[in-house]
């Protein structure tokens, strides 16, 4: 029969030690005491906050210390992760995003932390302001180029140095 259901703190200095008053079936009574300490910390970090390109990607560079074993490493939201239970992933945030990386070691432990990804989207389209396609050799070529986030350019005119367009 235990006579003590619950485990008492010996003192509240030492809140690891415990102690528990049991007696038998014939009243034999005895105290137990038991040291219970708390599991070793895991160490998790999600790497520093990142700036990228709209149409870029980048990976994470996520780390932990888990000295009771990795049971689960998980980055969230999953929808932007080609692969999961890895430290570094690529991930292609079209929007300003914060990933959660949590990992629960062999014990049931979790511990999260966070990084967040900042997508810049600065539309840049860089074009020629003068070419001659006169054959002269000189300024020949007429090209566009664009940031990765521009699929296409929507609508393209051409003008004359008097302003008569000459392109659509």
């Amino acid at each position: 029969r235990i006579c003590n259901t619950i485990w008492i703190p010996v003192s509240y200095t030492h809140l690891d030690v415990y102690k528990r008053q049991v007696q038998d079936s014939k009243g034999c009574a005895d105290t137990l005491i038991r040291s219970i300490t708390e599991p070793p910390e895991i160490f998790i970090d999600a790497g520093d906050d990142q700036t990228i390109e709209f149409g870029d990607s980048t990976r994470l560079n996520g780390s932990y210390v888990s000295f009771n074993g990795k049971d689960t490493l998980i980055w969230t939201p999953a929808a932007d992760f080609r692969i999961n239970g890895i430290t570094d992933p690529e991930v292609f945030p079209k929007d300003n995003t914060t990933y959660f990386f949590t990992l629960t070691d062999k014990n049931g432990c979790k511990k999260q932390d966070t990084v967040l990804i900042r997508v810049n989207k600065n539309y840049m389209i860089h074009a020629p302001n003068i070419f001659s396609p006169n054959r002269s050799g000189t300024n020949e070529f007429f090209n566009i180029w664009t940031t990765r986030g521009v699929k296409y350019v929507e609508l393209l005119e051409v003008y004359d140095r008097w302003g008569n367009l000459v392109y659509q």
